[in-house]
């Protein structure tokens, strides 16, 4: 095992090394964003005995479900609007970014409304209108931030098709989602219907 360390670097070789290492990583992202697409297109996660993407993420490339989350919304994002693979990989937009404005998106508004969101931090982009151009009053924020949580449970609801027991559905949204949207801790899966 490799153990890595950066101790025997100067104050300026780190700061330079980090800017180096978050660009590939960034690169990484998008690259793993397209690959994403193109299983998801081709279904090539079938003939690898998976009854789903998301399985395939979670099992075989033995990502976390959160990231899973992120990585599916992504690829289906960027394939309706492919710039959002070069945003990810020059670092314009994060994959939090692309999770909150993808509902949002439409070919008439997206190129805008990424360019918005350039290099905004989440509770910016919470407050970006679709038209990508006004702020959204702050009572508008909670409404949002369920739209939010209402696409990532539908990429859950992806995930539950494929066998997911409604329990552990109802226990991974509500541990996932909300924590990051207050007043949604009774929420359950049975309430979608009425709320959606």
């Amino acid at each position: 095992m490799t153990t890595i360390s950066f101790s025997h670097l100067p104050d300026d070789a780190i700061l330079a090394e980090a800017h180096r290492v978050v660009a590939h990583e960034r690169q990484a992202i998008a690259q793993v964003i397209a690959l994403l697409m193109e299983l998801d297109a081709r279904r090539l996660y079938l003939g690898e005995g998976y009854s789903s993407l998301f399985a395939y993420c979670t099992e075989a490339l033995h990502l976390s479900e959160h990231a899973t989350y992120g990585r599916i919304e992504a690829a289906r994002a960027a394939r309706r609007f492919p710039v959002i693979l070069d945003l990810l990989a020059d670092g314009s937009i994060t994959l939090t970014t692309v999770t909150l404005v993808a509902s949002e998106l439409t070919p008439e508004n997206h190129r805008e409304v990424l360019e918005r969101a350039r290099h905004k931090s989440k509770r910016d982009i919470l407050l970006l209108d679709s038209d990508g151009q006004s702020e959204r009053p702050a009572r508008s924020l909670e409404r949002l931030a369920f739209r939010a949580f209402l696409s990532r449970f539908r990429s859950y609801e992806v995930a539950s098709s494929s066998g997911c027991d409604r329990r552990e559905c109802d226990r991974s949204v509500r541990v996932y989602s909300f924590l990051r949207v207050p007043g949604l801790a009774s929420f359950s899966t049975r309430n979608l219907t009425t709320l959606s």
